[in-house]
């Protein structure tokens, strides 16, 4: 008796599930094209008070939709990502860094490894080649920031630019390089 005065008491909450697990159900006798009657898949839906009476939705033929009709939703291309490898040189100690970014220009990411290591996050604009960001890292276990600007040149395949740093008591300036793969 007390799940009758549940669902009483709940009737528009159940009936609402009723008639989403059913929606759900034609939903997927559409799209598998399959006529069937719905009562075998879904059994009987309760409408009205659950103790007095029930009804049922019997379809015979089958809803068919065209596939031309159903629209997908248009997918955006991945960008083409550049990859870069070259060198940091700081007062003749040298590191390796590794770039990526997206040919058409947006983020760059990467890394620093050797000498100093961390990581290069910055952008890139295709339409005028500036490159320009931040590294952030540790040289001879001193916690270093810097900032790098230049210019990468896709159809040459190559990247040069100044940077500074600091870390510690010290302010260094030098020079990037890269080559794109």
């Amino acid at each position: 008796m007390k799940i009758i005065e549940l669902l009483r008491n709940h009737r528009l909450v159940f009936l609402s599930v009723v008639c989403v697990v059913s929606l759900v159900l034609i939903g997927i006798l559409v799209v598998n094209n399959k006529t069937t009657n719905i009562n075998e898949a879904i059994g009987n839906v309760v409408t009205q008070e659950p103790e007095k009476s029930t009804s049922s939705l019997n379809a015979t033929e089958g809803v068919q939709i065209p596939l031309d009709s159903v629209s997908t939703p248009a997918t955006t291309p991945k960008p083409i990502l550049i990859k870069g490898m070259g060198s940091v040189t700081i007062e003749g100690a040298s590191s390796n860094i590794n770039l990526t970014f997206p040919k058409e220009g947006g983020a760059i990411s990467g890394t620093v490894s050797g000498f100093c290591h961390g990581s290069i996050s910055g952008t890139f604009e295709k339409s005028s080649s500036k490159a320009s960001g931040t590294l952030k890292g540790v040289c001879m276990l001193i916690s270093a920031t810097g900032t790098f600007d230049g210019s990468i040149n896709l159809d040459t395949k190559t990247g040069t630019g100044s940077l500074s740093g600091s870390g510690g008591q010290y302010t260094k300036n030098g020079i990037w390089k890269i080559t794109l793969e």
